[in-house]
């Protein structure tokens, strides 16, 4: 097998450094004595080392953990800090206090490079700390850095104070106002850009899933497309050489290191599940072959039946679901995962190979997942991701469905008030649309309209928009469908204005039959909520001729028996629909318009034809 060679390195000696576990008691009996061996590490979170701290400016380590150049390092004399330092981050070391390692390594150089000395052997007295703070602020002034990263640095020392019993100075600290304003929401993925990440993604992992399961190697990464790199190159005026480091790019992320491929082939099948589940990184990532076992919720929809180490044992957070489709991609990486981990005891769902061969989780390598891909992506014009935006999308998607707060909320394990937050506004689009569904509506408002004519008109002049995949997709067959003389499709022919028109009737004494009870009144589409767009060709090529006829109408006032308010308000409206069908269906547009310069749609053959049809229709 491929990998078999790999396997047989597995047993090669590992590195003397000891790294730590975390730990809520740490005796003393146990604590490494000699400040080279302070190494902590936890699941997901990289290796940190605390003798980094002892020298002058906390000096960064070869990928190795050694230090560079150490015959150059000044020993500062600071191991009582050290071993204190170390015995607060063991408690309860995990990726939060790997944060403010991260934070008290620059909180020590600041130190260093400002010649201070601690007070009395404390190296977090108030004036320090104060003027610790003090010295981001002066770097947020000059916008170097966000708020949130100042926030992290106060995170960081209001722990280690309140570690140390200094509640009160913890709580002195500087207050940082305006970061919630700063925080940037997560934006989801559109529908256009969800389908052409699937296609790219399914496309690489499906080359990938060839080449290992023939034993062959790609000398290309198979996201590579030509065609989006060189439109690329268009839009971004890349020159030659620009272009052909790209293409490099592409070469050189499956070639540079032996397992390389095998690794970028695990990053994608990460972030497809990420895409089918909204599961957020850290559950995805700790997951063990084990731990797969598929619970069916419905017709063709499934959800991973397990349970984690999470707050009152809450089912693993996969319950917006994932369709069938999507758990062969996971059988199918099943099977690769366990080839690739075979020689391991509960191996990981998504494993990772060391240079040297050796296999662990892949959370063990601290990586983001997506930011190889994510570069590889933005060459193609492809939009960017994370496992958040694809939980976004998702959650988004529901809600849009659904418009359910509490069943989102549950689906995606979050609290209502979260989801009230995050997912009820959809994607950039669909929010962009209905705010401004919702000023015009206000203004209209404003205007002496009443309120529900005023929500009426917003609401159809900023109606969705289907293509006619869409639409084939999400309708469901029945009876009562048709297409109107304006090109909106009628879900209800028989319902809402077909009662009032039989009402109408019934009153003047004409009986009908119950094959008859269908909705003639074409010109009330717009005042029902019983109707879709779809930007098909026939249906925009019905509304562009009917536009027309409509505009040729204010030439003839005797013939135009539309009341002046109602004619205004309609050619409104049309105008409007047909400016998001040339949106969603640029070709289907132009098509339609080439059929209406060759001549109308029948039923608007001449200027009499829309009274024409009012009077067969009259009620």
């Amino acid at each position: 097998m491929l990998l078999e060679e790999s396997r047989k390195r597995r047993i090669r000696g590992k590195k003397r450094t000891i790294a730590v576990p975390a730990s809520d008691n740490l005796s003393a009996e146990i604590q490494p004595f000699q400040i080279d061996d302070m190494v902590l590490k936890a699941q997901g979170v990289p290796k940190v080392y605390f003798k980094r701290l002892r020298y002058e400016g906390c000096p960064s380590l070869s990928k190795r953990g050694e230090l560079l150049k150490p015959e150059t390092l000044v020993d500062m004399k600071r191991d009582d800090l050290i071993r204190s330092l170390f015995l607060i981050f063991n408690r309860s070391f995990n990726v939060t206090w790997k944060g403010h390692f991260d934070c008290l390594i620059n909180y020590i150089r600041w130190f260093d490079t400002n010649g201070f000395v601690p007070i009395d052997g404390d190296y977090f007295t108030e004036e320090y700390t104060d003027a610790y703070m003090s010295y981001w602020s002066e770097l947020i002034k000059n916008g170097k850095y966000g708020k949130s990263t100042w926030s992290n640095h106060k995170k960081m020392l209001s722990a280690i104070l309140k570690e140390l019993n200094r509640h009160v100075q913890a709580k002195n600290l500087v207050s940082i106002k305006g970061l919630k304003n700063e925080a940037s929401e997560t934006e989801s993925l559109t529908v256009e850009e969800l389908k052409l990440l699937n296609k790219a993604l399914f496309k690489a992992y499906s080359t990938f899933q060839s080449h290992y399961l023939n034993g062959t190697k790609p000398e290309v990464h198979p996201l590579f497309n030509e065609e989006l790199l060189q439109n690329q190159q268009s839009v971004q005026g890349w020159s030659q050489k620009v272009y052909n480091r790209k293409v490099v790019s592409f070469r050189h992320a499956v070639s540079n290191r032996q397992y390389a491929w095998v690794n970028h082939m695990t990053r994608i099948s990460i972030l497809l599940t990420f895409m089918f589940t909204g599961m957020n990184t850290f559950p995805l990532l700790s997951m063990k072959l084990s731990d797969v076992k598929f619970k069916q919720v419905g017709q063709g929809k499934y959800v991973f039946d397990n349970e984690k180490d999470r707050a009152e044992h809450q089912q693993q957070d996969s319950t917006v679901g994932f369709s069938k489709f999507a758990k062969n991609f996971v059988e199918s990486w099943l099977k690769i995962s366990t080839d690739i981990s075979s020689d391991i005891i509960n191996p990981p769902l998504f494993p990772w190979i060391t240079e040297t061969g050796e296999v662990v989780p892949f959370i063990d390598k601290s990586l983001a997942p997506q930011d190889s891909v994510n570069k590889l992506l933005d060459y193609l014009g492809l939009p960017s991701t994370t496992s958040r935006r694809f939980r976004k999308t998702k959650l988004d998607i529901l809600m849009k469905v659904t418009e359910d707060v509490y069943l989102v909320s549950v689906s995606g394990n979050n609290s209502v008030k979260t989801i009230q937050s995050n997912y009820s506004g959809g994607n950039k689009a669909d929010h962009h649309r209905n705010l401004t569904a919702s000023l015009s509506a206000q203004y209209n408002f404003f205007k002496g309209e009443s309120l529900d004519g005023s929500i009426q008109e917003a609401k159809f002049k900023y109606h969705d928009v289907l293509s006619d995949y869409e639409y084939k997709n999400i309708r469901s067959k029945n009876s009562k469908e048709s297409k109107t003389p304006l090109g909106v499709r009628c879900q209800n022919n028989t319902g809402g204005l077909a009662e009032k028109i039989k009402r109408t009737l019934d009153k003047a004494g004409i009986k009908t039959s119950s094959n008859e009870h269908l909705c003639t009144d074409f010109l009330e589409c717009f005042d029902c909520g019983d109707y879709k767009l779809v930007a098909e060709v026939d249906d925009i090529w019905l509304m562009l001729s009917f536009k027309e006829t409509l505009e040729e109408m204010k030439s003839l006032p005797a013939v135009n028996s539309l009341p002046a308010e109602r004619f205004t308000k309609l050619f409104n409206t049309i105008n409007s629909i047909l400016s998001d069908f040339k949106i969603k269906a640029s070709k289907n547009f132009y098509e339609a318009e080439e059929l209406l310069s060759e001549s109308p749609h029948p039923l608007y053959e001449d200027i009499y034809s829309i009274d024409d049809l009012l009077a067969i229709f009259a009620w």
